[in-house]
């Protein structure tokens, strides 16, 4: 439960840059110390970069940007959106700041973006086919999964059926 609280409080005062590129000097925290300052007149106290991950196909790394206070970080994703007017194109088209969420936040995020979007294309909003009596059938045997129904979240770590929506 402590361990599960600080990493919580540590992802909380950090985000994550995606498409910033890689400089051979490896000075990644002036990089971004220049896009925050240039983009959002944003300049922090202090920071910490890191890439993560494995680098494939010439893309750039995803860069965990540290700081610290979770309202600076809190206040960066906020902000974030305004990265899409930027003046310049490498930044407006291609770099993207996000909050630092844990696998199981990451996929729940996921789905829930997915259902919205299907839900908006007038289309199946769960994502399973077939119908069992008006039930559709959840399995989730192999891990935890977040479903939302009828604006209340449900757990689910067995075969359980949900209405159609």
């Amino acid at each position: 439960m402590v361990r599960e609280n600080s990493e919580r409080d540590i992802r909380a005062k950090s985000v994550i840059i995606s498409g910033l590129e890689e400089t051979p000097s490896d000075d990644d925290a002036s990089q971004v110390l220049d896009l925050l300052c240039s983009e959002f007149s944003f300049e922090p106290g202090w920071i910490q970069c890191r890439r993560v991950g494995r680098q494939i196909d010439g893309r750039p790394r995803l860069l965990r940007v540290s700081f610290k206070s979770s309202e600076d970080a809190a206040r960066l994703v906020s902000e974030a959106p305004k990265l899409r007017r930027s003046h310049n194109h490498t930044v407006r088209s291609c770099v993207y700041i996000n909050k630092n969420l844990s696998c199981h936040e990451r996929t729940a995020a996921f789905d829930a973006r997915r259902r919205k979007r299907e839900k908006l294309r007038g289309g199946d909003s769960d994502g399973l086919s077939g119908s069992a009596g008006g039930l559709n059938p959840v399995r989730t045997n192999m891990e935890r999964r977040f479903f939302v129904n009828s604006r209340r979240l449900i757990d689910t770590n067995h075969v359980a059926q949900v209405p159609d929506i």
